[in-house]
Formats: C-alpha cells, sequence, structure tokens
C-alpha cells in the first residue's frame, strides 16, 4: 500500500508544473531566467512572452537585474523608469517594461518568495490615446485594385471586412469556412502563434514552431456572416491553391509548402503595396480599425455589433477604442438635428433669426 501511494505522489509531482526553488535572496536576474524558462509560458500566450522577455532582458535587467528579489522597493522601480522616460522611451514601452515586471513579482508573490510586490505602489505611465491609422473608402479600393493578383489579397479582404486578427486569421482552416452557397460565413475559435525562434548564422530570428491556442473568452469566439464579394474572394483563392492545400484540415493562408505564414510576412508585403499604391503606410493592424469605423459608419453607431464582430470582450474596449469614430454617422445625422432647431426657431424670434442669417 506504502509503494503504491509513492509511486502516486512521484507521478503526481511529475504532472505538477515546476517549483521555483528560489528564495528572496536570489537576484532578480536569476528569477527571470527562472520564470522565462519554466513559469511564463503556462501564463503568458506565446507574442507576449516575446514581449515581455524583450522588455525584461533590454529595460528591466540592466537596471535591477543584480539586485535581489527582497532589496527591490517602489523606488528602484521609479528610477528605472525615470531613467527610461530621461532617455526619450515612449509611455508605452516604459509601461510594457513596468507590466513585464509586475508578472515575474506575481509568479514571485504565488510561490511565497516575497511577501509582497513592489511594482503595486508604482503607478504606469498615462498613454496618450493616439488617433487611429486606417484606410478610407477610397483608399481601399485603390490597394485593391491596384493589387488584383497579388497573392495575400485574400487576407486584405477578410481582414478589411471582418475586422479579424492577424493571428486569428492565420489559424483558419478551410474547415472553418463556409463559402459555398447561401450564408457564407467564418468561424473564429482559435489564433496561431510563433511559439519557437532560432537565430541563424546571420543573427536573425527564423520561426522554427507555433502554437496554435483557444481564444481567451468566449465573446472572442464568434462565427462571422460573409460579404458575397469576400466569399467571391476566397473562392478564387481556393480554387486557385494546389489539391493538396484545399482539405478541410489545411491552413486556409499558408506557404506553397502548408506551413503557416509568418506575421512579419505578411506586415512587409501589406507596407509595400500600401506604398506601391500612392497610399499612407500603416501597420496590418491599421485593417482590424478600418473594418471597425466602417462597421460603425454604416450601423448607425451600433457599438455592439462592432464588440460581438471583433470579439471584444467588453463593451468598454470598443467603446474606449472606437467610441469618436462614426463620423459618417454624425454627418448623416445633421438634417435631422436641422429639422428639429429649423422648427423649433421661431420666425419672431430676433436673435434666432439672426443666427440663422448669420450663418453661426
Amino acid at each position: 500500500m506504502r509503494s503504491a501511494e509513492e509511486a502516486q505522489q512521484r507521478l503526481e509531482a511529475k504532472l505538477r508544473p515546476e517549483v521555483s526553488s528560489a528564495t528572496s535572496d536570489q537576484v532578480l536576474a536569476d528569477y527571470v531566467s527562472w520564470w522565462l524558462a519554466n513559469r511564463a509560458s503556462s501564463k503568458i500566450a506565446p507574442s507576449t512572452y516575446e514581449t515581455y522577455e524583450s522588455h525584461l532582458r533590454t529595460h528591466v535587467l540592466p537596471a535591477l537585474g543584480k539586485l535581489r528579489l527582497r532589496e527591490i522597493r517602489p523606488a528602484h522601480i521609479n528610477a528605472m523608469t525615470d531613467a527610461m522616460r530621461n532617455a526619450g522611451k515612449a509611455a508605452w514601452t516604459i509601461r510594457g517594461a513596468k507590466t513585464a515586471l509586475a508578472s515575474v513579482f506575481a509568479s514571485a508573490l504565488e510561490d511565497e518568495v516575497i511577501s509582497d510586490s513592489p511594482t503595486r505602489r508604482v503607478k504606469s505611465p498615462k498613454v496618450t490615446q493616439k488617433s487611429l491609422e486606417r484606410l478610407t473608402r477610397e483608399q481601399i479600393r485603390t490597394l485593391l485594385q491596384a493589387n488584383t493578383k497579388h497573392e495575400d489579397r485574400p487576407l486584405w479582404v477578410l481582414a478589411l471586412s471582418t475586422g479579424a486578427r492577424q493571428a486569428e486569421m492565420l489559424s483558419l482552416y478551410w474547415q472553418d469556412l463556409v463559402l459555398d452557397g447561401p450564408g457564407p460565413k467564418v468561424h473564429f475559435e482559435k489564433s496561431l502563434h510563433p511559439a519557437v525562434r532560432e537565430k541563424t548564422n546571420a543573427g536573425r530570428s527564423k520561426i522554427v514552431g507555433w502554437e496554435e491556442m483557444p481564444l481567451k473568452t468566449d465573446r472572442s469566439k464568434r462565427t462571422l456572416p460573409l460579404t458575397p464579394t469576400t466569399a467571391a474572394e476566397l473562392r478564387r483563392y481556393r480554387d486557385s491553391r494546389p489539391e493538396a492545400l484545399r482539405g478541410p484540415d489545411r491552413l486556409v493562408f499558408s506557404r506553397p509548402d502548408g506551413n503557416p505564414l509568418t506575421p512579419e510576412w505578411i506586415t512587409t508585403k501589406w507596407k509595400r503595396a500600401l506604398e506601391q499604391a500612392g497610399l499612407k503606410v500603416i501597420p496590418f493592424h491599421g485593417a482590424r480599425h478600418t473594418a471597425a469605423c466602417l462597421m460603425l459608419d454604416e450601423s448607425n453607431g451600433d457599438l455592439r455589433l462592432v464588440m460581438y464582430a471583433l470579439g471584444h470582450s467588453s463593451i468598454t474596449t470598443t467603446v474606449n477604442t472606437y467610441g469618436g469614430y462614426a463620423t459618417l454617422v454624425y454627418e448623416r445625422n445633421l438634417p435631422a438635428m436641422e429639422a428639429i432647431f429649423a422648427t423649433a426657431i421661431a420666425s419672431d424670434d430676433v436673435f434666432a433669426e439672426a443666427l440663422v442669417q448669420g450663418g453661426a
């Protein structure tokens, strides 16, 4: 009986995630190395892992890496962020470094290596909301008509008409699409991310492994109707692909060998196409913003529709990002407002008549 219990304990130990043997006397650099190798991948997405690793290596460890965990105070972190600010780093970069460090300390707190996280008492810098980079209707027409035979045009059309995230589209299999018959649609329930990178002899980063992950929330998992034009574009693309790449379990957007397209290569070709079409170069994520703003204009400002289409988990995200971008809705509303106020102004109201005559 005892041997059976011991065997069960050994099995459970193997199944448990590795636990840190760190103490509060360990320096931050050593704990971060352990955290990246053993804990981070189970808590954050691969793309977030890359971002955090970069922030920690570039900004955090040069400033705090030699300090023991128990020695680090809010003052140390404030000194780090002040130094970054003085060096001209953007608020987003400073916030990112602090967020990455907070994740490290959250694990140390969870493992009872420390009793409190110093990042809790450090304010993140305020990030000014930038204007969304997006394409106008005319710019969409220019881009697509200048690239009628471009291999990525079906991807652009899908992004511009649905607002899907790049990683969501890269994870699509043909079985996720209904293109033939009435009611064409696409189903999003996962995303595809580079998971393993290696350095080439030239010093560049090469993707050698991918990770498919379920979308974070139930609201992110969604089925969207496709416009007839989008469905036709995807059908033409499907029918032009080699038969071996058209199976239901094959990626929709892939290289000729069936492997996933890399985000960097998609972005490079997108920006090159914009430049060659004589358009302002914007990030590929701008296609998502473009779709959201078009939906707002054509739905009379229905933010819940946009929330559903984009897979936002909260209406707050939708409002904060797109709340002020229903410009056509406002313009279409002007005649109705004019009718209300023209009727409300009495003909014997001298002041009101002066306003009308003066165009005020």
